[in-house]
């Protein structure tokens, strides 16, 4: 079978519980080195999850080893962004844990470099790798679902992660990402919104989004940072009169009109539901290992892996747009130039 040659940088805990585990499985993937600041950490990982070196100096593992990608797993700035450009700079294709920047600018000059070097980019928002995702856009696009009218998306998640500039933009870059993400692949691009945040005790925050998309469809999208656990919702209508809803990225329930006319001639409207139930053939949250597959076979095809880093600069615009709605008293265009 034919495999890419991988090196991953960043050994800590995301890495180590959720991704390096999921490499392994992927029968697509030569793991050939770890690298990390912490040699213990290198090492260790190196050994637990069968890459065959382990490094301190990511240049030196890739003057080192004949690497075809490189998967980033760390700070958003000094790794994500700057190890990314010197990483396509230096001819490798580059996996990139979210967020893949601190702001706009800096997710363009991802974009910018993986499109004058021609290697390609991928960011790990992996909620549209879920299975169940995936299986909604399925549905989507099929002609019978009608074009998207209407999107619904909830996001209740413990609290934000990283240390960023202000905990809104801390929420937004590290949890809200993902929604975002998962709702563009579902429904399209946004061109306006309008955000209401609100500001509780103890770095707890809501969020109220009003959303138009480039097709004509309309939107909300509520999220919660330091909620008492983590609960995801996405919905999509379509106008042919079908809808789709996901459940916490596991369970999919399919509206469907006229399905079968019931005793005395009632018309009958059952959701058809399909369950993953509780096992994952994965490691973590569903989506880590489909990620994975994805970016490998993508390369291997010499296709792009999505989500492109393009694509991660059309999130970061939006969440741009939601950080600077609040307090505006008009809806604010998202900003392309």
């Amino acid at each position: 079978m034919a495999q890419i040659k991988l090196g991953f940088i960043g050994c800590g805990s995301h890495a180590t519980r959720n991704l390096q585990p999921c490499v392994r499985l992927v029968p697509e993937i030569d793991f050939v080195a770890t690298c990390d600041i912490s040699a213990a950490k290198a090492e260790s990982n190196a050994k637990r999850f069968g890459a065959k070196q382990w490094y301190t100096d990511y240049r030196a593992m890739i003057e080192t080893e004949e690497l075809d990608v490189v998967a980033i797993v760390g700070h958003p700035k000094t790794m994500h962004t700057d190890m990314a450009i010197a990483c396509m700079e230096l001819g490798k294709h580059v996996f990139i844990e979210k967020p893949p920047a601190i702001n706009v600018g800096d997710a363009e000059r991802l974009a910018e470099t993986s499109a004058r070097t021609g290697k390609f980019g991928m960011v790990a928002t992996m909620w549209r790798h879920a299975t169940a995702h995936r299986m909604a856009r399925r549905i989507i696009t099929q002609a019978e679902f009608g074009e998207p009218i209407l999107f619904e998306g909830r996001y209740l998640a413990p609290s934000p992660r990283g240390a960023h500039e202000t905990l809104e933009w801390a929420y937004l870059l590290d949890q809200g990402v993902h929604i975002v993400d998962c709702m563009r692949y579902l429904v399209g691009d946004v061109t306006r919104l309008r955000a209401f945040e609100h500001f509780g005790a103890g770095g707890r925050m809501a969020f109220a989004v009003s959303l138009q998309f480039e097709n004509g469809a309309v939107g909300t999208l509520n999220m919660v940072a330091g909620a008492p656990a983590l609960e995801t919702s996405v919905m999509v209508a379509g106008d042919g009169g079908h809808a789709v809803h996901v459940h916490n990225m596991q369970r999919v329930q399919y509206l469907k009109p006229d399905a079968w006319r019931g005793v005395g001639g009632y018309r009958d409207f059952p959701t058809l539901e399909w369950n993953q139930g509780t096992h994952y053939r994965g490691y973590g949250r569903h989506g880590y290992l489909e990620q994975m597959e994805h970016f490998a076979q993508s390369i291997l095809a010499g296709r792009q892996p999505r989500a492109s880093l393009a694509d991660a600069c059309e999130v970061m615009r939006i969440c741009q747009a939601i950080a600077d709605s609040h307090g505006q008293s008009a809806s604010v265009q998202i900003r392309r130039d």
